[in-house]
């Protein structure tokens, strides 16, 4: 019981953490920056699209070689194993949850960089806005992530206390 307790607790902070920290980032004080651009601080945004396209080059080459895959792998799964019929869709689904990240990541660089090129501070706020889409889309996943570890968590320890109280 107190298992159970402890979960609720930890969903409820969660559903009160996660409205908390939205607020934060959509309130207008987020919407204007207020930095003060310097030389340092464009070679920072420079180096940190870098190391950005990087990643998203990463992520663009994982993404093609799961196509691949799909394309050449997932029909004879399906041939030498009829019932598995959810192998498109689990492809689909990497696809999906890599190249969203890419997209963002990509449109990060690509503002950030005629932000700095152009001196327009409209394309860095659109840039920053992609970077903190990355981000959130993270976030999401994470705590989607964690509410499902969570959960089975607290199936087996149902599942093992079940099985002792049978035994006994």
């Amino acid at each position: 019981m107190e298992v159970f307790k402890l979960f609720l607790i930890i969903w409820k902070i969660g559903f009160n953490f996660v409205p908390t920290i939205m607020l934060i980032i959509e309130s207008p004080q987020m919407q204007e920056p207020k930095l003060s651009e310097t030389p340092n601080l464009r070679r920072i945004w420079l180096q940190l699209a870098n190391w950005t396209m990087v990643i998203v080059i990463m992520m663009l080459v994982y993404l093609v070689l799961t196509i691949l895959n799909m394309l050449f792998l997932a029909p004879k799964l399906e041939a030498d194993h009829p019932d598995s019929a959810n192998s498109y869709l689990a492809f689909f689904l990497v696809v999906v949850l890599m190249g969203l990240p890419a997209w963002y990541g990509y449109q990060f660089v690509r503002l950030i960089r005629s932000g700095i090129n152009q001196e327009d501070p409209a394309l860095k706020t659109q840039a920053f806005r992609y970077f903190r889409l990355n981000y959130r889309f993270y976030g999401i996943i994470n705590l989607i992530y964690l509410g499902i570890l969570i959960l089975l968590i607290v199936v087996a320890i149902f599942v093992i206390a079940a099985s002792e109280a049978g035994t006994n």
